[in-house]
Formats: structure tokens, sequence, C-alpha cells
């Protein structure tokens, strides 16, 4: 397993090998949806493209968790490269763009994650 990886098994996360975590109460949950699916392109402003630097070592991740705690679903996140990686089909996002990662990098950066953000704090 990748050090970077998010270190799940059977559906379940091992948390000895998590650098940070930060679960979300409900409106945190609602301002990060809202970010992942109320911003977006349209013909007001430029788009922008990933810069693809091929680095793509994920550092941060979204976790969807079930009743009884499982992992059920995930984005994965390299905030250097602006890579992302989906555990399946049944997660819609974005068109690739620099700036709606940006805007979820700030999010964790607001959020006091460090780890794949380089915030100092």
């Amino acid at each position: 397993m990748d050090e970077n990886a998010i270190p799940i098994r059977d559906k379940i996360l091992d948390m000895e090998k998590v650098k940070e975590f930060l679960i979300l109460k409900p409106n945190e949950i609602g301002d990060l949806t809202h970010i992942i699916y109320n911003y977006g392109q349209n013909d007001k402003f430029p788009k922008y493209g990933v810069e693809n630097y091929k680095c793509y070592n994920p550092r941060n991740a979204i976790l969807f968790l079930g009743d009884k705690n499982e992992v059920v679903e995930y984005i994965e996140i390299c905030f250097q490269c602006y890579g992302i990686k989906l555990s399946s089909d049944n997660i819609k996002t974005w068109p690739e763009c620099s700036e709606k990662l940006n805007l979820i990098k700030n999010y964790f950066i607001k959020a006091k994650i460090r780890v794949g953000t380089n915030a100092k704090f």
C-alpha cells in the first residue's frame, strides 16, 4: 500500500495510519457539498484546466461513511497536481478544474488540516 493511500481495508479506516481527520457537523457537510456541487464553470468565468504535473501523491480525501462508520465511498485528492480519484462511478464530481480544488483546499485549511495543504498555523 502506498504510504499516502487511504488506509482502508474491508471498508474500515485504519485510524492508526491517519495523520489528521475531521468529522464534519451537518452544517459543515452542507458547506463542503455547496462547494463541490454548486460552484461550477459558466460563461461568466474563465475555464481553468488542471495543471498536469503527474505527481499524484494523494494526501487528502473526503470519506463518505455509512451507518456503522464503514467507508462507503471516497474522493482521494492531491492538491499538488490537482488530481483526484473516485472510489467508484457512484460519485458524481465536477469537470476538471483547479479553481474548484483550490476552494476545497481552502476549506481544508479553514478546518485546520495541515497535511497535504501545506498550511502553516
